[in-house]
């Protein structure tokens, strides 16, 4: 897991906040916390460096959540083609992505391409708006008050705001608070300025976004030094990572893989705590996704579809893990906003039957994987999945916590914690217009059955199977 990012200035307010690529990574250390006492010293170790991949892959535009080796171009077929069909949220997500890559060259110097960027983001953010997506609303507001595409204009991002805080986007409803504080294209009203931040401050604390929670009191406290509605927020926020940890913010990318028909499978990381799923085909269309079963201690979710026949044929599920040695490989959407959002393929070996500290639940693979990874299938050379892609060693930390360099080791869930999981649902019942569609000769696609091939067939297979996962 990439490690956070040291504190830098918030591009909303000018102050210093953490950055918030570090939710999992500490939700995962607060766990681990409870279960280090009484280990040998390296294995604690070795646990508390170890992290989920996150592989949400959050793509912040209000704040630009920075990769270090943007490429100047990337594949984004499947995002293209559903924002070219008018999909708001694939045409949010790629202006998204186009500020991260400008704010590489922002900060590499090169200000006339960042501008580029910019400007291309603003496009896609315009046609997001045109559809009431309020995020990309609000984006078009950052942009105009920070002037990135131009001069600033507070007045016109001030529109753009207003409209994204009537959908109650607690960013905009906060950066009208700043704005409001310090007389930005409004009459300084320091009144005002307090009641926006503490309406942005109550939605960002009931979404799980405790990190924004404790900006916006910091904020306050600069308006209005000892006001109580800072020190509420910031000892909600505090209790409420005491309790489940930082949880994802934005949205946030994975990979699933059809486990059964009308199901999908991906890492609960991947989704928890937002409140809209799709799954994303090859050609960009998406399918609304709902949570069907989970259970957090095996970090698993199955995501249902209304229709069965909108998806896939289901992966065949292995009767038990292969030995040690046993060749695997698995196919997944890593680093999107670096690589593109076309699957990509992944090999290696089970080079443990445990996980980290001899947890049974997991294995130890030397997959290759990724921030994006998670929830990917990992899948043996008869071609059926033996587990579930989790997490990634922290190579980094490892090293400077005991001195090891450690490569390749990474662990996914063992196959029966899956299994278990969809014994928990029904089948999918076909319905009237499942019904039609066998009538006329297009029934649901069946479950690719095992067979004796090489890896070539069986990937080509996997990557049929394999659908790119957006939660927001």
């Amino acid at each position: 897991m990439v490690p956070p990012h040291p504190q830098r200035r918030s591009r909303l307010s000018g102050s210093t906040i953490p950055t918030l690529a570090s939710s999992t990574r500490q939700q995962l250390r607060a766990r681990l916390l409870r279960i280090c006492n009484g280990l040998p010293k390296f294995i604690a170790a070795l646990l508390m460096t170890c992290a989920l991949l996150s592989v949400t892959t959050p793509v912040r535009a209000e704040l630009s959540h920075f990769s270090h080796d943007i490429p100047s171009q990337t594949d984004d077929s499947q995002l293209e083609r559903a924002a070219a069909r008018g999909n708001a949220q694939a045409q949010y997500i790629l202006g998204a992505m186009l500020m991260v890559r400008a704010e590489h060259e922002e900060r590499s110097g090169w200000q006339t391409k960042a501008r580029i960027y910019y400007k291309q983001a603003a496009v896609w953010f315009h046609k997001a708006s045109a559809s009431g997506h309020g995020r990309a609303q609000f984006s078009l507001g950052l942009l105009q008050r920070n002037g990135l595409t131009g001069k600033r204009d507070p007045a016109g991002a001030l529109r753009w705001l207003r409209t994204a805080a009537n959908q109650n986007v607690p960013d905009a409803l906060f950066l009208m608070g700043v704005m409001a504080a310090g007389g930005e294209g409004m009459r300084r009203d320091r009144n005002r300025a307090l009641d926006l931040l503490t309406q942005a401050g109550t939605i960002f604390l009931n979404e799980g976004r405790s990190d924004w929670t404790l900006e916006v009191s910091r904020t306050i406290n600069q308006v209005a030094p000892g006001h109580p509605a800072a020190t509420e927020l910031a000892e909600a926020a505090r209790q409420l990572n005491s309790r489940t940890g930082a949880t994802p913010n934005g949205f946030s990318t994975g990979t699933a893989w059809i486990a059964a028909p009308g199901y999908a499978v991906t890492n609960l990381h991947v989704v928890q705590g937002h409140t809209t799923i799709s799954l994303v085909h090859p050609d960009g269309s998406y399918v609304p996704a709902t949570v069907a079963a989970s259970d957090e201690d095996s970090d698993l979710v199955l995501l249902a579809v209304e229709d069965p026949c909108v998806l896939p044929p289901a992966l065949p599920l292995a009767a038990e893990t292969p030995g040690l040695g046993a060749e695997v490989f698995t196919v997944g959407f890593p680093q999107v906003a670096i690589m593109g959002s076309s699957p990509k393929l992944s090999v290696g070996r089970i080079t443990g039957d445990t996980g980290v500290g001899g947890d049974p639940r997991t294995m130890t693979i030397s997959v290759p994987v990724a921030r994006g990874n998670s929830g990917g299938p990992l899948i043996n050379l008869r071609g059926e999945v033996v587990g579930v892609v989790q997490a990634m060693i922290d190579t980094a930390e490892v090293y400077r916590s005991t001195g090891e360099l450690l490569e390749n080791v990474n662990y996914a869930i063992h196959i029966r914690l899956l299994q278990q999981l969809i014994d928990q649902v029904p089948s999918k019942t076909p319905g009237i217009s499942v019904w039609i569609k066998n009538l006329v000769g297009k029934s649901c696609p069946p479950v690719n059955e095992p067979k004796s091939a090489n890896l070539e067939i069986h990937a080509t297979r996997a990557q049929v199977s394999t659908l790119l996962v957006v939660a927001e």
